[in-house]
């Protein structure tokens, strides 16, 4: 008789470890998400957002009807003069001397802003003697770091060099390209008497 009182409550029993077994806690959910699964998702948040660019007044202006001389490419002299020779078509003759007298003016601030630069780096060479300082560890004489610092000064005055020659390779192509459309702006050179071609004259 006792027997078969125990009988259910022993059969019951797996049936309650099963249903704790189901219905408890998953271990998973506590942890927290893998690099991947981060890295992925801040991927996708990322491909979501793009650069956004605002362009004022300014930006959209253009810069005149005839374009600058080039500086880094061949000559390109045939084209401001075609786009002269095109504005005139059109334009008044006031029209016609503000904008060759603004095309000056934006190529004689690129030439100082070349030669300006150029001082700037001859002043600091002139006010600097270089000179290669001696490195010490401890009181004692350190040549690794001698010869370091000897390479960088060289290189410093090196890179110095190539940018004042290639503002002078640069003074020199705007200057001649000056020289050479004058008669296209003022074939009978006496229209335009502010159009001055030696520009190492003048006074900055």
């Amino acid at each position: 008789m006792n027997v078969l009182r125990i009988l259910p409550l022993l059969l019951a029993l797996p049936l309650a470890a099963q249903t704790q077994t189901v219905c408890g806690p998953d271990p998973s959910a506590d942890k927290d998400p893998s690099l991947g699964d981060f890295a992925r998702q801040h991927r996708a948040a990322a491909s979501t957002k793009h650069a956004t660019v605002t362009l004022n007044e300014e930006d959209l202006k253009p810069i005149g009807p005839f374009p600058d001389i080039t500086l880094d490419e061949q000559a390109n002299d045939i084209s401001i003069a075609a786009a002269y020779r095109a504005y005139i078509e059109i334009h008044t003759r006031v029209e016609i001397d503000n904008a060759v007298h603004d095309w000056y003016d934006r190529q004689v601030a690129a030439y100082n802003a070349r030669r300006e630069e150029v001082a700037r780096i001859q002043s600091a060479q002139q006010g600097s003697i270089p000179y290669y300082p001696q490195y010490y560890a401890d009181d004692q004489y350190d040549p690794q770091k001698a010869r370091e610092q000897n390479a960088l000064a060289q290189a410093g005055m090196q890179a110095d060099q190539r940018i004042i020659g290639r503002n002078q390779q640069e003074m020199s192509r705007i200057t001649s390209a000056l020289q050479r459309l004058r008669s296209t702006f003022d074939p009978k050179g006496g229209r335009y008497d502010w159009f001055n071609t030696s520009l190492y004259q003048q006074r900055y």
